[in-house]
């Protein structure tokens, strides 16, 4: 979104941006790799084993307090909105 780290000129607001992953956190908790198809190319439906220390304090405190096959709501970072699901 507009502010984040990294985010283009042309990128949509916080607000939008806030809209679609709380869409996209509604999906994933159904499916989480069509959550993944709609979401930023960053996006991963596995981005392995994580480790603490590893992701930003936001997302990582989230991911540890997630049950198994559990999705977070939007996560807001320095560099946008995340969602999570635990796997293991």
């Amino acid at each position: 979104y507009k502010g984040a780290q990294g985010a283009s000129p042309k990128t949509r607001t916080k607000k939008a941006a806030k809209q679609l992953a709380t869409e996209l956190s509604e999906l994933a908790a159904e499916d989480f790799a069509a959550a993944v198809k709609k979401g930023d190319p960053g996006s991963t439906k596995n981005a392995g084993r994580m480790y603490r220390g590893i992701l930003e304090p936001g997302p990582e405190l989230a991911l540890f307090k997630l049950e198994k096959g559990e999705v977070s709501p939007p996560i807001d970072t320095p560099r946008g909105f995340w969602v999570v699901k635990r796997l293991k």
